[in-house]
């Protein structure tokens, strides 16, 4: 993602949801089950969290939300997104977060 700032204030990111098709694994083997894996930087990309993984969903299965929690303070920071497999993409994200003083 581009950069997220909050003019030099802190801020957090309690969640991450990401909106997309989910169900669209395929039968079996590779891409049965595939994963979205997260990670981000907090220092223009010179360094990076470790990834964090949530499933997409086996064929059929819709139901599951891919939320991602617990992703703590910054003051400046980029997200990276993947998907595990070469299945269908189709995706969005929201992010739920608030400032902080100092």
């Amino acid at each position: 993602t581009p950069p997220f700032y909050n003019d030099g204030l802190r801020a957090i990111h309690s969640s991450i949801e990401i909106e997309c098709e989910r169900g669209v694994g395929i039968s079996n083997g590779q891409g049965s089950d595939p994963v979205f894996m997260l990670r981000w930087s907090d220092d223009g990309g010179a360094t990076w969290s470790n990834q964090r993984t949530k499933s997409l969903g086996p064929i059929g299965v819709r139901k599951p939300r891919v939320v991602f929690d617990r992703l703590g303070s910054f003051r400046e920071r980029m997200y990276e997104l993947s998907i595990s497999d070469p299945v269908k993409k189709r995706t969005a994200g929201t992010c739920q977060s608030h400032a902080i003083q100092g």
